[in-house]
């Protein structure tokens, strides 16, 4: 007997919401249905509404409207901005909803204890999507760190290398670049790595430190003969790997180039560059988040983490190097491969994990079969990204901001108690 299809409202329409839950229910219509949506942009709601024959009644131009009313659908998928998934998912909880939250799940430490604790309160499920512990690759390099007969694992290094390209779409030109608007660079672009590292170690380390600087993406950068915007006649537009006609007026209307208008025509994308924020200099912005990381995390066994990331790369790649007293393991994400130097015997294993075809190597669409299978069956309690783990993995990121930013070591579990103290017993948060 075939099962119907979960059904769910999704808040917020943009690349994510568009892209990955709305194909996923295209893709998997057995599986997901989504009914409603809320999305300020008309362009974009209208796009989704149209795509996924929604009536204009199950349409809204808020998630604030949208929660207004009574309980929709079993499931609510929240790809709102960073800075409104604690209020959001607040009341959706209140209203019933199992939920599916985008990365990061609130932008302060205590805002995430409080869901935490609401979570546990009603009993609902709500899955952080930290898409990379679902994905093959880190599922296996797991096994093999687990591995006993390769000893123990001493040290681990981890660099998430954002292409130049991306670095200044999304955090210098882009919704992610100015910390009071969105958050530190550590949390909105690396809670995903920060999490993948407490999952594949399974506990919380005993110190941490930070450094990490704006250095490059700066006024200071340009002379006074650079304009404000690429499209100003910039006499080094032509020589500049920054430029936004050089990024975005290419054959190429696939992501990124797809998130800076609606209209991807030519003209479209030139009056977007000219008017929106994705034609300003890179050296012009109000951008102020770090363009490049290093963060230590320091554990009571012995073991030492080092991770890294810039904003400097020449591409989008995730690399890793696992130090065991047995085996050396090295990871590339982007191309699924694990390769396992052991010691003992000069025997070298090369590992292809393989895994579905999307933008976090198959972690996506292994997510949503996971969180549709766990709802259908309602097992809050086997969520892998559940609320609770989900907390102390952006603690460690807070944790590493305070180290960052008070140029210090903090200590992990005296600052994770502070937090958990400063939050009233009520659970509320303002």
């Amino acid at each position: 007997m075939s099962l119907r299809p979960v059904e769910a409202v999704l808040l917020g329409a943009g690349s994510r919401g568009y892209s990955t839950f709305g194909g996923y229910a295209k893709a998997y219509p057995h599986n997901l249905k989504i009914i409603a949506v809320a999305e300020p942009d008309p362009a974009r709601r209208e796009r989704f509404a149209r795509e996924h024959a929604l009536p204009s009644a199950q349409v809204f131009t808020s998630w604030e409207e949208l929660l207004d009313r009574p309980r929709l659908a079993e499931v609510l998928i929240n790809a709102t901005m960073d800075r409104v998934h604690y209020e959001s998912t607040l009341r959706a909880l209140d209203l019933g909803y199992h939920v599916l939250l985008e990365k990061p799940m609130a932008t302060d430490p205590a805002a995430c204890i409080c869901l935490a604790r609401k979570v546990e309160q009603t009993g609902l499920i709500l899955q952080l999507c930290h898409s990379l512990r679902y994905n093959p690759f880190f599922i296996r390099l797991k096994e093999l760190m687990d591995a006993p007969e390769t000893g123990q694992v001493t040290s681990i290094i981890h660099n998430e290398n954002v292409a130049f390209w991306h670095y200044a779409h999304s955090f210098v030109r882009g919704n992610w670049s100015n910390e009071s608007r969105s958050a530190p660079g550590l949390l909105t672009k690396s809670c995903h790595d920060v999490d993948i590292l407490y999952w594949l170690t399974g506990r919380v380390p005993e110190w941490v430190s930070s450094f990490g600087r704006l250095t490059h993406f700066r006024p200071d950068r340009a002379g006074a003969e650079i304009p404000a915007r690429c499209t100003d006649g910039c006499p080094v537009e032509a020589t500049c790997p920054y430029s936004a006609i050089r990024i975005y007026l290419g054959d190429h209307v696939d992501w990124p180039v797809n998130t800076i208008a609606n209209d991807l025509s030519y003209e479209g994308r030139w009056q977007a560059l000219r008017e929106g924020p994705y034609g300003r200099c890179v050296f012009r912005c109000d951008n102020d988040v770090v363009d490049h990381q290093f963060t230590t995390f320091d554990y009571a066994d012995g073991l030492i983490i080092g991770f890294h990331m810039h904003g400097h790369s020449h591409d989008n790649v995730r690399t890793l190097r696992v130090a065991k007293t047995g085996a050396t393991i090295r990871g590339f994400l982007e191309k699924r491969e694990l390769e396992v130097n052991h010691y003992l015997d000069g025997r070298q294993e090369i590992i292809h994990t393989g895994g579905p075809d999307d933008r976090h190597g198959g972690g996506d669409t292994l997510m949503l079969h996971e969180f549709i299978r766990l709802v259908r069956q309602g097992r809050p309690d086997e969520v892998n990204a559940s609320a609770r783990e989900s907390c102390l993995s952006h603690l460690l990121v807070f944790a590493a901001e305070q180290a960052r930013k008070e140029n210090r070591i903090v200590h992990v579990p005296t600052f994770i108690h502070e937090i958990e103290q400063s939050v009233p017993a009520d659970g509320i948060h303002e």
